[in-house]
Order: structure tokens, then sequence, then C-alpha cells
């Protein structure tokens, strides 16, 4: 072998452990971090399983606006990670931050779960939903649920018409429970609706609104808002969501 080949080969000889350390290091760099040093992989079947002692939280009573907040223990009592895949809230006034998407066996992580209850009240009972990398129950559900305290009640929360199964015109019940509120006002929020409205029958303080959409030539799907004015300082102005089809 000439000199140049041999210290060519020389060369290769020292590069190899080189590149090999090289491309071992930027394999650990994108690898995700490794179980703890007690995790438990044996069973001729691994799994992930999912454990939540406390799913259900009751918040009890919050005054309207509050922001509720409640961190979620998930325990991985299986013997492989648990991959938190997809978390779906309830709504659009619930928010969810994990803190670990992968938990490992023997451990826990932490779901943190807000509520805003800004034009929310009354009873309320909201679900978080987990998809999981498990195999025998891959959903998980938690749930948010108590009272944001108020002085109106709404029957229906919403009113939906001319949809099929449904009629042209429908009704809703604005109930007072402060004895010293009332009702000073109604009106559609977009000029789409006729609203007549009497006093409650019975025992009931407050109105009955008989609600259908106006006509004005025009057809298909509609979109509108029952808006109620009140002397309530807790609840000064109530929206009610109306829906439906020409």
């Amino acid at each position: 072998m000439s000199a140049p080949a041999s210290r060519l080969a020389a060369h290769g000889e020292t590069c190899r452990p080189l590149v090999a350390a090289l491309v071992a290091t930027s394999i650990l760099a994108c690898a995700p971090p490794g179980p703890p040093p007690n995790g438990n992989y044996s069973g001729d079947r691994p799994t992930s399983t999912a454990v939540v002692d406390q799913p259900v939280f009751d918040f009890g009573t919050v005054e309207p606006g509050t922001i509720v907040r409640h961190q979620y223990v998930i325990r991985n009592d299986g013997q492989h990670p648990l991959d938190l895949v997809k978390i779906t809230p309830g709504c659009g006034c619930t928010y969810v931050k994990p803190v670990d998407k992968t938990i490992w066996p023997g451990h826990a992580g932490i779901l943190e779960v807000a509520l805003d209850t800004h034009g929310l009240s009354g009873p309320q009972s909201k679900a978080v939903r987990i998809r999981t990398n498990e195999g025998g129950r891959p959903e998980v559900e938690l749930r948010f649920q108590g009272q944001v305290a108020s002085d109106v009640k709404v029957t229906p929360d919403r009113v939906v018409l001319g949809r099929p199964g449904t009629p042209l015109s429908g009704s809703v019940e604005v109930e007072m429970l402060d004895p010293a509120a009332s009702v000073t006002g109604v009106k559609s929020q977009y000029g789409q609706l006729e609203l007549h409205q009497a006093p409650l029958g019975g025992s009931g303080r407050g109105v009955k609104i008989v609600v259908t959409p106006r006509r004005n030539g025009l057809t298909g799907l509609f979109n509108d808002r029952i808006v109620v004015t009140t002397t309530s300082k807790r609840q000064p102005k109530v929206t009610i969501p109306v829906m439906g089809s020409l």
C-alpha cells in the first residue's frame, strides 16, 4: 500500500469512531427523555394505565365572571409510557393546560383546567375528554361542576325555530330569582325576531316571551339573540340565543 493510501486508511480508521460518536450524540439530542431509573417494563404485554383518583371536581358556588381552576392528577399504573394524545375541552369557556404529555410508569402528571364563568349562570357541568394510548380504555373523562350564582333563570336556555321537527314560533320564560330585581326591557339584538311578552303565571316573577321570526322576504338559516335587561346588579343583561330556518 502506498504512503498516501496508508495515511488515508489510517485517517479513515481514526474518523470512523469520531463519526459514530457524532451520530450517536445527534440521535441522543433528538430522542425524547428516557424513562426514570425505576421504570418497570416487565410483563408479556406491556400496557399503560391511566388512573385519576378524583375525576370529578365540584367548585361549589361562585359569582359570575369568576375563573375557577383545578389541577387533576393523572397517574400511570401500567408498565408502558402513557401518552396524552388529544385533550378536548367541553366548551369554549373551558381551558386546559397539560404539564406533561407523557407520563412514565409509576409516575403522575398534572392537567390544569380553568373555567371562565363570565356569561354563565346556574348549575354547570363541563367535561374534558382525554384520548390516550391505553389499549383497553383509550379515553378518560374529567368533569368540572358547580353553581354560578344567579338572579335570573332562563328556560329553555336557547330557542330553535323552523328546523325539521320544530315549529316556526316558540317561547322562553325569564324568571327573576332575586325578589328585589325585575325585568326592564326585552329586544331582538339583530332585529330578526318578533317578541311578545307577558307576566309569568302562578307565583313566578318575570316574563314569558313568545318568539317568531320576521319574514322580510328572506329564506334560509338565521341567528339572533333575545336581549333581556334587568335591575339585577349580578346580571344586568341576559342574552338568549335564537336560531332557525325560514
